[in-house]
């Protein structure tokens, strides 16, 4: 689990990351990944993972 906590509006950054199932540690292979505004609780943006469970947002 990917947590940002501050996030300025006009700034632009990029996410990367891998998603691993816990207890065998492979790959999610296309699983959603979401950011979300925890003031609001809405979505902002959001990707999903590659075969070998990799994102870019």
């Amino acid at each position: 689990m990917l947590t940002c906590t501050t996030l300025l509006a006009q700034e632009k950054i990029t996410i990367t990351g891998q998603l691993l199932e816990e207890s065998t540690n492979e790959p999610l292979s296309f699983a959603n990944v979401s950011v979300t505004n925890s003031a609001t609780n809405t979505l902002v943006t959001g990707a999903i993972t590659d075969e070998n469970g990799r994102f870019k947002i």
